[in-house]
C-alpha cells in the first residue's frame, strides 16, 4: 500500500510539473510520445517508411503550449491558475477578493459576513432608544421584544392606527418576534351572536375576542 501511495504521489507531481511548464519542456510527454509511435513488438514488417517522425511530434508540440490567463477575471481563471498550488478546505478561504475590481473585502472573520459586529443584523435599530424618555410612551412596532422586555415587568404598549394595544403579560416564548406581529392594523369588529362555535374558537384561539 505504501509503494502504490508514493507511486501516486510521484505521478500527481509529475503532471503537475508538466502543468507549469510548456509542453516543449516536457520529456515525460515527448518519451510517451515515442512510445505511441513505436510499432508493437514482431510487426516490424508492417511499418512504412513514411511514418512520423519524433522529432516532427515535437515541433508540433511546441507550438501549442498551455498558457493561464494573467488576470483572473472569473472563478474559472483563479480555478486554472490553482493547479499545484495547495487547496483550502470548502469555504475556508484566506481572502475574500472581487474578481471584477481585485480588492480584498471585508474579512470573513465568522461564518455569517460580521454578525456579532453589525447590529442591525443582530437587532434592530429602533431597539435602541436614544430620543428624550417622559415615562409615557408607545414602543414602536419595529422593535424586537427581548429580554429586557419581559423582565422590566412594564406593559408593552403598541400603537398601530386606529387602535392602540396593550399587553400585560407577555410570554418569554415570544422573545426575538417583531412587536409588529403581535397587532392587527385594523380592529376586527365581531358580531359574537351571529359567528358560529367553531369561528369563535378561531378567535378566541387568535385572540381577538375573549374566551
Amino acid at each position: 500500500v505504501t509503494v502504490s501511495v508514493l507511486y501516486w504521489r510521484r505521478e500527481s507531481l509529475v503532471q503537475h510539473e508538466m502543468l507549469k511548464r510548456p509542453l516543449s519542456a516536457c520529456p515525460l510527454a515527448g518519451r510517451r510520445a515515442v512510445v505511441a509511435t513505436m510499432p508493437p513488438a514482431g510487426a516490424v514488417g508492417l511499418v512504412s517508411s513514411g511514418s512520423a517522425s519524433p522529432s516532427a511530434l515535437f515541433t508540433s508540440a511546441a507550438s501549442e503550449q498551455r498558457r493561464f490567463l494573467r488576470f483572473a477575471k472569473s472563478e474559472f481563471g483563479f480555478k486554472i491558475r490553482r493547479w499545484g498550488t495547495r487547496k483550502f478546505p470548502l469555504w475556508r478561504q484566506p481572502q475574500a477578493m472581487s474578481t471584477r475590481h481585485m480588492n480584498i473585502l471585508f474579512p470573513n472573520n465568522f461564518w455569517k459576513y460580521g454578525l456579532p459586529k453589525n447590529p442591525e443584523r443582530l437587532l434592530s435599530r429602533h431597539n435602541y432608544l436614544v430620543n428624550h424618555q417622559t415615562g409615557a410612551y408607545y414602543l414602536n412596532k419595529q422593535q424586537i421584544y427581548t429580554l429586557q422586555h419581559a423582565t422590566a415587568g412594564v406593559p408593552v404598549r403598541v400603537r398601530r392606527f386606529p387602535s392602540t394595544y396593550t399587553f400585560q403579560r407577555q410570554s418569554r416564548w415570544t422573545i426575538g418576534t417583531k412587536l409588529q406581529s403581535w397587532v392587527l392594523p385594523r380592529a376586527q369588529v365581531v358580531d359574537e351572536v351571529a359567528i358560529s362555535k367553531r369561528q369563535r374558537l378561531v378567535y378566541v384561539k387568535l385572540g381577538i375576542i375573549a374566551e
